[in-house]
């Protein structure tokens, strides 16, 4: 049975990535439970298909498919009314799996806080002009602000400087999305932050931990790599292995150039004596966090052997 309801899904999925839409119009609403609970709705367009839908507000269409009670995916119509998000039900984000070098994206390169973010583009729709919107990470996805227009080259690719709207000042997560004409639809983040190093988002460096040297039941001196500047990072330690609610803070790490910083933290009473430890870094606002198991032994000044913590599990409880 679970073979068959895994095969069913397949296809199902199979059938939406290639986009088949029923171009018939008939503008009923779909079957959503208390429709009064929808908090957004969207109208079925002609060559709109669900994966395509649930992309542009950065879902999955699976949502879509529970929310909405649909029993055929692929068949959806122009006109149709489709609740996006619903009180009643916890829709899924789009995974943010690394981006492979020849998929198409936005990303930022540079960013002048409150002022100007440089944006680039890769592998979108040749010689297609898009629109540019800003917004803020984690709300509404239809709740954004034009910021311009580009139109990409032969390759798909562009480069411009927009600016950054009053209305995102201070805010330090932001959403950039693209949309073309025809549907096609990107989107990324970026932090708020003046930087031209790790300014955040899918395919930007991967912030990570090493320990550098170690007294015995006193402190840890760590390096960072591709720490974003100008932004605060918690940073925990606890015993390796511990329950997750063990964690103790230590301190808080910050350098206003990001990159390579060496930084050290006492090691709390509680767990001095200890053989196997582990500290963490750890950003609520950006959900970004990293960290490195290591042994309680003195060690000379130099980069050590550590091992980085799963990040799917280390700071369950922090956040």
């Amino acid at each position: 049975m679970k073979l068959i309801k895994n095969t069913t899904l397949l296809l199902m999925a199979i059938t939406i990535s290639i986009g088949l839409v029923i171009t018939t119009s008939q503008p009923v609403s779909a079957a959503v439970e208390e429709p009064q609970k929808c908090t957004r709705w969207h109208t079925v367009n002609k060559g709109e298909y669900l994966s395509m839908i649930a992309e542009q507000y950065e879902t999955n269409w699976y949502s879509l498919v529970e929310i909405n009670q649909l029993t055929n995916p692929s068949l959806i119509y122009v006109g149709n009314r489709l609740c996006i998000f619903h009180s009643d039900f916890s829709t899924m984000p789009l995974v943010n799996n690394p981006i492979s070098s020849n998929s198409a994206r936005v990303f930022a390169t540079s960013v002048k806080e409150d002022q100007t973010v440089t944006l680039q583009g890769k592998y979108l729709v040749a010689n297609s002009r898009y629109d540019i919107y800003l917004g803020k990470y984690k709300t509404d996805p239809a709740i954004r602000i034009p910021v311009g227009s580009i139109s990409t080259d032969k390759n798909g690719a562009f480069q411009t400087t927009v600016t950054i709207p009053k209305k995102l000042y201070d805010v330090l997560k932001i959403r950039v999305s693209l949309t073309n004409q025809r549907g096609d639809t990107k989107s990324n983040w970026f932090i708020n932050t003046t930087s031209s190093g790790n300014v955040g988002g899918i395919g930007s460096p991967e912030l990570s931990i090493a320990v550098k040297s170690v007294k015995k039941g006193q402190w840890v001196k760590i390096e960072t790599n591709n720490l974003p500047a100008k932004v605060s990072f918690k940073v925990y330690m606890k015993r390796s292995g511990a329950n997750d609610r063990k964690w103790v803070f230590v301190g808080t790490l910050r350098n206003s150039k990001g990159g390579k910083v060496v930084e050290s933290f006492e090691i709390p009473e509680s767990i001095k004596d200890r053989s196997k430890l582990e500290i963490m870094a750890v950003n609520d606002a950006l959900d970004m966090d990293a960290g490195a198991r290591f042994d309680n032994i003195t060690t000379k000044a130099q980069i050590i052997s550590s091992i980085r913590l799963d990040q799917d599990t280390a700071v369950t409880g922090l956040k």
